[in-house]
């Protein structure tokens, strides 16, 4: 969620959940038991969002391949940023994984068009019908208002797949990107026209609420993921600002209580005050339909993904404020077990632009500058198996914008950033409309 925004005090507005548990009987125990064999005896770790991977990544840890310093900007030859992400979205209006790519995954299209409303609301409008008339009624899981993947066929047909990664993170940030596509246009005729679709969205998120407040991710993973609750809350109190706007106000109280029994959720169950960070999951654990217990994920910062990367998601989605102290810990913490990833020397070969846009909002425009730079050489300036991924541009043209204005901080050496205003201008885009789905940039295919 990328616009935080300020976020109401609505945590204590639901009771605490009691954390009392039933006592387990003989044959709960014993089925309890042949899970924790099957779970941990195959090293089973749950099902983590994991970002596509069409190649074979680097070597761990190494630091991008980069003989020389030089300006960030693409080649003059190459599309930059913006570009590439207007070349992600199809005459459909859904928007794929890249540029020519033949997946479309709703969660990372969400993010990618939260950087088009402010120059491209109608390109955003688009989209967000197409995510509308994709509406699942039911999946096949039951659950109404879901969205699957798609993929493009050689003929260009959009043919679903039959399954989402995380439904309750696509209905959330969907959520998110109505309220800053509204905030941005003022275009209530768009919600009042799709109210009722935009209500199955919402039903998704507070369909799959459990009694302490948190989201399971589907209706078949019954895992309960800090980085999906931030976002199921960020999208829950968006939603209710959409309701407000349009005189729904009963129906925006409900939204916020259900906010506030996530928030609850993320404080009571996912904050571990013994090791100072979130939990990164909990696993509700059942044997056929019997639920027999749970099981949390503990947070290790030895760990980059997912525990320490999703330390950053309650001040992205507003649970925390960025001059909140536990924030500024949890900050800390990341950069002190992981200093290399404003260089991209880490063990994951994604860019998590994300991150920078976390710099950003903490205040520390050193490593937020020197993010940019390093992400844009290895990843946009580059050709590769990581390199124009929609929502990984999103989230650096959406670090750009925070940046606008701001001093950039004094360096030498590899952390200089050369022509400073070519670099800010990065962040804005050009007002011609690009060719779409170029074939002149590699594909997913």
């Amino acid at each position: 969620m990328p616009v935080p925004g300020p976020v109401p005090d609505i945590g204590r507005q639901v009771d605490a959940w009691s954390g009392r548990r039933p006592i387990l009987g003989l044959r709960r125990v014993v089925a309890l038991t042949l899970v924790f064999a099957c779970l941990f005896g195959s090293g089973y770790l749950g099902g983590v969002r994991l970002v596509p991977a069409e190649a074979t990544p680097r070597t761990p840890g190494a630091a991008p391949e980069v003989s020389e310093v030089r300006s960030i900007l693409p080649e003059a030859s190459r599309p930059g940023p913006y570009e590439l992400l207007l070349r992600c979205q199809r005459p459909s209006g859904a928007i794929t994984t890249r540029p020519g790519g033949d997946r479309i995954v709703p969660y990372f299209a969400n993010i990618a068009a939260l950087a088009l409303v402010e120059r491209r609301p109608g390109d955003v409008r688009a989209y967000m019908e197409w995510y509308l008339a994709h509406l699942n009624r039911p999946d096949r899981w039951g659950l109404h208002g879901t969205v699957y993947d798609y993929r493009i066929t050689a003929d260009g047909r959009e043919v679903p797949t039959g399954t989402y990664d995380s439904a309750d993170s696509y209905a959330a940030t969907f959520l998110t990107l109505l309220r800053v596509y509204l905030d941005h246009t003022g275009d209530r005729g768009f919600v009042m026209e799709h109210l009722p679709e935009i209500e199955l969205v919402a039903s998704v998120i507070t369909g799959l609420q459990d009694s302490d407040g948190l989201a399971w991710a589907t209706p078949a993973r019954v895992e309960k993921y800090l980085m999906d609750n931030c976002e199921n809350f960020r999208g829950l109190v968006d939603y209710a600002a959409v309701l407000s706007s349009v005189g729904r106000e009963p129906e925006a109280r409900a939204a916020r209580e259900a906010a506030g029994r996530i928030l609850a959720g993320v404080e009571e169950r996912l904050w571990n005050p013994k090791r100072g960070n979130y939990d990164w999951a909990i696993y509700t654990l059942r044997l056929g339909g019997l639920r027999v217990g749970e099981v949390s994920r503990k947070s290790s910062w030895s760990r980059w993904y997912p525990d320490s990367v999703a330390q950053v998601f309650p001040v992205i989605s507003g649970i925390l404020e960025p001059a909140d102290p536990r924030a500024a810990v949890l900050y800390q913490n990341l950069n002190e077990w992981h200093p290399g990833w404003v260089h991209q020397a880490k063990d994951d070969p994604h860019p998590w632009s994300v991150l920078g846009y976390a710099a950003a909002l903490m205040g520390d425009l050193e490593r937020a500058f020197t993010f940019v730079r390093s992400t844009a050489q290895a990843y946009m300036a580059r050709e590769g198996p990581f390199s124009g991924l929609s929502w990984e541009l999103a989230y650096h043209l959406l670090t750009l914008r925070l940046l606008r204005g701001k001093e950039v901080p004094t360096a030498e050496g590899p952390d200089a950033v050369p022509d400073v205003d070519a670099f800010l201008r990065e962040g804005v885009e050009p007002e011609a409309e690009p060719e779409r789905a170029s074939p002149d940039w590699p594909s997913s295919r």
